[in-house]
């Protein structure tokens, strides 16, 4: 059985050639009991299959995939599970076989999809209804609703096995482990080296070459799949520097607590390693005026660095006046920032930084009910390593902290204070009369400890 859109666009086409010649006869069944009729039989197919539909969803172009098992049922409930975390025990939705200007599946209550639709804002280009291209019984196409018909995202389903919905576990398993490796993540290939960012929300590996011990800026983006044996490219990658990177080849190791997978081409043959670590044996390229713009904005209101400035002695040339605050931080850091934050009459907390000398204060600052403001500070400097990325934060002299906002402040201090961290630059906010600065920085000790710093940079 096969049932084309034509069919769709006859039976509108009916509709009209009826209003104008009612004594015509072409079918036997008004054009509405047609559609339904239509509709029916669709769902029929939908609901044929004993283990359900298999489908490879990659909702954007240049981005990776997604395999889906769909069970649609006749109440119009619909079981899926997907190789995503959280979809180990599978789901349950409403589906709908409908009609609009043509006719559409969509699914109507939260899935997989929906949770695809919402990266970003909405703006990664997933969607959770679908026109029918064609219907068979062995096998469905269907495009998104919402895409420009020019270049419309199409799926192919076809008949799940039982061994589909046994191994989605294993790719479930996968996709939970790259969740949970360490934050730097590298990969080597012959005598090559590349740094590696590995986005799991949409399935891209970001690749970029390593020279002489420093990353270069030199990029490639390479989609990649789950299968049960690891992460598979999705097409041929023009490696930075040279080379290519062949789809099907294959990244993964049969032991899910590794940090080291092995890199496969497609005939097999291994090829090199991507190894996550803790921190990597390199320094980031790193030149913040050159980074990734988040926007143009009008003038930054200085008045608050000028009012921090008035309580401390420390000599700050114009060229060099810069804020660094506490924008959120992750890992053990949470609950210790998070006890920062509890600090009455907390305002937030900030560096005073000098770039000249590597000299700073960390200040907290403080307001009372009747608006005033004041600051406790520490002084402190820090010790980089240009060739890592790699810098540590030292007090210098005495504190000004009372003492129930230095318990209060403690946790944090001994997390920070003398411990490694390699510096990331994130993103820049452009202003008329200032710049300011994402840098994340990673514990070396454990990545998933992190704190992300936001500085602001005044024009000379």
């Amino acid at each position: 059985m096969r049932k084309h859109i034509n069919i769709w666009l006859l039976l509108l086409a009916f509709v009209a050639f009826s209003c104008q010649d009612e004594d015509a006869e072409i079918f036997d069944e008004a054009p509405e009991t047609r559609i339904a009729n239509l509709i029916a039989e669709y769902n029929g197919v939908l609901q044929k299959p004993d283990k359900g539909w298999k489908m490879v969803y990659s909702p954007a172009p240049g981005y990776g995939a997604f395999t889906v098992l769909v069970k649609f049922k006749a109440d119009g409930l619909v079981e899926l599970t997907a190789d995503i975390n959280g979809y180990e025990q599978g789901k349950e939705s409403h589906y709908r076989v409908g009609s609009s200007q043509l006719p559409e599946l969509v699914f109507e209550t939260h899935t997989v999809f929906h949770e695809l639709y919402e990266l970003g804002q909405s703006t990664f280009g997933a969607e959770f209804e679908f026109y029918f291209d064609s219907v068979e019984d062995n096998k469905v196409m269907v495009r998104s609703k919402s895409d420009s018909q020019n270049n419309p995202t199409q799926i192919e389903m076809i008949p799940a096995t039982e061994q589909d919905w046994q191994l989605m576990s294993k790719r479930i398993e996968y996709a939970k482990y790259l969740e949970g490796l360490p934050y730097f993540t590298y990969m080597t290939i012959g005598e090559n080296t590349f740094d590696v960012q590995t986005n799991t929300l949409v399935r891209l590996l970001t690749l970029e070459t390593v020279t002489e011990g420093k990353t270069t800026g030199q990029k490639t983006n390479v989609p990649y799949a789950l299968t049960t044996e690891g992460l598979v490219t999705m097409a041929d990658a023009q490696l930075p520097g040279g080379g290519v990177l062949p789809a099907g080849t294959l990244i993964g190791s049969d032991d899910l607590t590794a940090t080291t997978l092995n890199i496969k081409s497609p005939e097999g043959q291994e090829i090199g390693q991507m190894i996550s670590a803790h921190y990597v044996p390199y320094g980031f390229y790193s030149n913040p005026f050159q980074g990734y713009d988040v926007g143009s904005f009008g003038d930054f209101d200085p008045s608050f660095f000028a009012s921090l400035s008035d309580v401390t002695s420390m000599a700050v040339t114009s060229a060099f006046q810069s804020i660094i605050l506490v924008d959120r931080a992750t890992g053990e850091f949470t609950q210790s920032f998070d006890k920062v934050e509890q600090i009455p009459e907390y305002v937030i907390l900030r560096i005073l930084w000098n770039f000249q000398t590597g000299e700073g204060l960390l200040a907290l600052m403080l307001r009372n009910d009747a608006g005033e403001s004041r600051f406790e500070t520490l002084p402190i400097a820090v010790q980089s390593d240009a060739a890592t990325s790699r810098a540590r934060v030292l007090p210098t002299g005495g504190h000004s902290f009372s003492e129930e906002n230095l318990a209060a402040i403690a946790p944090f201090l001994n997390q920070f204070l003398g411990k490694f961290f390699t510096v990331k630059f994130a993103s820049r906010r452009a202003y008329s009369n200032a710049y300011v600065f994402n840098f994340d920085w990673i514990s070396a000790d454990n990545s998933a400890d992190r704190i992300t710093w936001q500085s602001i940079y005044f024009y000379p």
